[in-house]
């Protein structure tokens, strides 16, 4: 419900066709509280001309001002240049008087009005205005008068197409009343939608419902090509356009939104910025996008039903326009709408190329719905005849977690076969499925180690991101299989790169900081993960599952310096990130839930530790190959969590289970300083609980300790990875 306009002394209600604008008056004046004398006049095209324009006037302040005197200010009025402030003014002022009520005077369609002149004497008009005469004006398009100086006065009221939008509540009753049909809240939100709240248009629908045998169906299908919909705005808003406008506004229908220079390539024209100008001035349904006025699209029906004319009217050019779209979206940058554009185009060649080019910035997990659309859209038929198309439908498995469609699209792309690079850079296809083997890993770490090597010797270009990609494959899979040493120089040639992309160079750094920690080097480690855990927040990743080993390595690193519950929650983050799109690459999650159950292990938490524990070997069953030194590390942990208690009850005073976890390890290589690294705690504590050991085991060193306790089997023997 509009409210608060009706006492300002000049209101403007400016809106497209359709929006109830003299309805809305016609209502107001009906109230039964507005007593004010009004005047309305209806102005049509001929009243452009500055005679005819103030004889209208003249007449309609006649039938507001009883003490008017309206013949003398006809003659004004018809002169051949009236006077407005010197003749004019002074007579409507006199009429008016100083007790009379103050009176209305409604200009209707003000958008008629577009004579120099006439505009030139209206401001004048407006500028002295007496006190006791309130203005109404009703207006299609802005009218070139001096708004902003009445604003800034305080003058003027404005009403415009957002506040005349019907809500969902005016949409209900609208169509109760005109259908007797209640629709769900969820079809009246989809018809609200659809129509903006443009009130003709529910008002259309209203009516068409009468006659509908299935409500639900027909609003969801409601847009500009509905019959009476094409009527209105056929013979309403196009008729009046020139033919110019109305090439213009069907050709850029095939964009979503749209710039002057956009549609300077679209429609073939180098006047895309005056006419948009005259779109927005005249309200012809454009809604701006932005406060710079660079960015514009059409009302929703209104865009359906420039889309069916444009058929109707070029046939046969849509794809061409497409295409036109096409080229200018990625000279300018925007991708993915490059590639919407070229496959509506049926452009399928550029299709691919813009997929392939670009993989770099469209593979994140979170657009692996999209990638697959598109090259669902490509086809199949196009993929098998294509290696670069069958390399990107690869890349789209591997995302989505489908090995077996991957090794199917990577077997296509051999036999087809492409000479030299890829557009995206790599060199070769055998270079694109080795990188792709490598950074999933699907196949078992000895597949990835492999591909990781030969992607490596053919990378060898540091100004490639493929460089830092195979570099940071091979790091990380000499990491996984417990050589943190030799990890350490690609990792570092990956990070360092500079044509690095921003998710490798996060990982890259987070395998590093990882890698130093195996090697005992705390602070160093602390300072790289530190780094990683920065530029995922620079970069706005938090969320995004391909950075989770930046929050792995920041656990790590904060549970090495007595933090816990900062590397609880880093940990539980990174796993959550990981377990909340299926079919990832399984070797980060792994390296996560190997962390998470030390470290629920040296906060003494078994039951959490051994749900880690679990799900760490459910993941590593489903791999191929035999990852002997990953299997190590879960019976290392396990072997920590299954305290032995056969032999407990034998010793007077029984072990605590920090105290067994530090047996555990005593029964191992490592070091004191090692086995302080593992369970999170310095080595002086290490040593208080070796001499707590051996005095409740009755022992003096280490290896009469270790034995002592297989005698009491307190050590169990280690969980062995399936074979066969």
């Amino acid at each position: 419900m509009l409210t608060g306009w009706d006492r300002a002394r000049i209101v403007l209600f400016c809106a497209p066709s359709g929006f109830g604008k003299s309805t809305i008056v016609a209502q107001w004046l009906r109230h039964s509280k507005e007593t004010r004398p009004f005047g309305w006049v209806n102005l049509d095209p001929g009243d452009s001309k500055p005679r005819n324009l103030w004889t209208s006037i003249a007449l309609g302040l006649g039938d507001a001002v009883e003490r008017l005197d309206t013949s003398r200010l006809l003659h004004v009025a018809q002169a051949k240049n009236p006077d407005i402030v010197g003749d004019f003014l002074p007579i409507v002022a006199a009429g008016l008087g100083d007790d009379a009520e103050p009176v209305v005077l409604i200009l209707d369609g003000l958008d008629n009005v577009n004579d120099p002149d006439a505009l030139w004497q209206l401001s004048s008009f407006l500028g002295g205005l007496p006190e006791r005469l309130h203005l109404i004006l009703i207006s299609r398009s802005a009218p070139a008068l001096p708004l902003s100086r009445l604003r800034l006065s305080g003058s003027l009221s404005e009403i415009r197409a957002p506040r005349l939008a019907f809500d969902s509540a005016e949409a209900h009753q609208l169509i109760r009343q005109l259908s007797g049909i209640r629709l769900r809240p969820s079809e009246l939100a989809t018809l609200v939608h659809h129509t903006e709240g443009w009130p003709a248009m529910v008002h259309l629908a209203g009516l068409s419902l009468r006659e509908s045998t299935d409500p639900s169906g027909f609003i969801g299908a409601f847009s500009g090509t509905n019959r009476q919909v094409v009527d209105y705005l056929g013979e309403e808003v196009v008729a009046g356009l020139s033919g110019e406008v109305v090439e213009f506004i069907t050709r850029i229908s095939i964009l979503d939104r749209f710039s002057s220079s956009l549609c300077d390539e679209v429609a073939g024209t180098d006047r895309s910025t005056q006419l948009i100008a005259e779109l927005e001035q005249s309200n012809l349904f454009v809604v701006r996008l932005d406060d710079n006025r660079c960015w514009y699209r059409f009302h929703n029906l209104f865009r359906d039903f420039l889309s069916d004319l444009l058929d109707r009217t070029e046939p046969g050019a849509r794809a061409v326009l497409h295409k036109r779209a096409s080229r200018w979206h990625a000279e300018n940058g925007f991708v993915e709408q490059a590639i919407e554009h070229a496959l509506s185009g049926q452009d399928l060649d550029t299709a691919v190329d813009l997929i392939a080019r670009h993989w770099h910035t469209l593979s994140v997990v979170d657009r692996a719905a999209d990638l697959r659309g598109w090259l669902k859209r490509i086809g199949d038929e196009r993929m098998d005849d294509s290696a670069i198309a069958a390399i990107c439908a690869a890349r789209v498995a591997a995302l989505s977690g489908d090995r077996n469609s991957m090794h199917h699209w990577l077997g296509i792309a051999a036999e087809t076969g492409h000479d030299g690079p890829l557009p995206d850079g790599t060199r070769s296809v055998r270079s694109a499925s080795h990188l792709l083997r490598s950074e999933f890993g699907f196949d078992g770490l000895r597949d990835l180690l492999e591909s990781a090597k030969t992607a490596v010797g053919l990378e060898t270009t540091s100004s490639s991101p493929w460089f830092a990609q195979a570099r940071l494959a091979l790091g990380y899979g000499r990491l996984l299989s417990g050589s943190p040493d030799y990890a350490i120089p690609p990792l570092e040639e990956a990070a360092q790169s500079n044509a690095v992309t921003p998710c490798v160079r996060i990982a890259a750094l987070a395998a590093l900081s990882l890698a130093k920690d195996a090697l005992d080097r705390t602070q160093q480690s602390l300072s790289l993960a530190r780094a990683a855990r920065a530029e995922v927040e620079s970069y706005g990743l938090r969320d995004a599952p391909e950075v989770s080993l930046a929050y792995t390595a920041m656990g790590v690193a904060a549970a090495r310096i007595g933090r816990a519950e900062e590397a609880r929650q880093e940990l539980e983050h990174a796993l959550r990130i990981r377990w909340r799109v299926l079919g990832l690459s399984p070797w980060p999650t792994l390296t996560a839930l190997l962390a998470m159950a030390r470290f629920e292990l040296a906060s003494n938490d078994p039951d959490a530790a051994r749900k880690a524990i679990e799900q760490a070997r459910e993941l590593l069953r489903t791999l191929p190959g035999h990852q002997d030194h990953l299997w190590s590390e879960l019976a290392e942990v396990e072997d920590r969590l299954n305290v032995g208690t056969s032999g407990q009850h034998q010793v007077a005073d029984p072990l605590t289970d920090r105290e067994v976890a530090v047996l555990r390890l005593l029964a191992g290589d490592l070091s004191l300083r090692e086995i302080g690294g593992r369970l999170y705690v310095s080595v002086n504590t290490v040593k208080s609980h070796s001499r707590a050991i051996y005095r409740k085991l009755g022992v003096t060193s280490r290896i009469e300790a270790v034995e002592r306790a297989g005698e009491l089997g307190l050590i169990q023997s280690r969980v062995l990875p399936p074979h066969g």
